[in-house]
């Protein structure tokens, strides 16, 4: 129903949240289990520089899926938009799960990207078209609240399992 599909979108930013949980606790990850390089001549070694390419680049490539997104939305509409979005980041997630260098981890996380700039810029957009005229803005900001709900799911996860390691 209709209903049921304006009230998924508005929690779809949850899974954004998480993915933004996981990827600063595989960073801390990284960096304890890689050994730094040579220092450059500016101050940072390769290691460094590599984990802010990784991190970047899925705000970079946001951007630019935020800005396909007005245009594709005028052409395809928003609801397949949302769901290309949504197949795009997916997409991305596995990519990173099988990813065997930083190179694949950073294309996972630049493809992965550019799927949630296409969803978070057209959500706002669909719920405000869509919903109910007393509903649009607690749905607006149910959709924000969810990715920082959907980060700290992802760090209450790892301080238990911290707990479970310390037993």
């Amino acid at each position: 129903s209709k209903q049921w599909y304006q009230r998924r979108v508005a929690i779809t930013a949850g899974i954004f949240g998480y993915d933004i949980g996981v990827m600063s606790g595989a960073l801390v990850k990284l960096a304890n289990d890689t050994k730094h390089s040579k220092p450059q001549d500016w101050g940072l070694d390769e290691h460094e520089i590599r984990k802010e390419i990784i991190v970047t680049m899925a705000l970079a490539t946001a951007a630019l899926g935020s800005i396909v997104s007005t245009k594709a939305n005028n052409t395809f509409g928003r609801r397949l938009v949302i769901i290309i979005g949504g197949l795009i980041f997916a997409l991305g997630s596995v990519i990173m799960a099988f990813a065997f260098n930083w190179v694949f981890l950073t294309f996972g996380r630049g493809v992965a990207g550019f799927g949630f700039g296409l969803q978070m810029t057209t959500i706002p957009q669909f719920i405000a078209e869509q919903m109910p005229i007393p509903w649009r803005g607690p749905f607006n900001v149910m959709n924000q609240l969810m990715i920082t709900l959907g980060n700290e799911i992802y760090i209450e996860r790892e301080r238990e399992g911290e707990r479970e390691r310390e037993r």
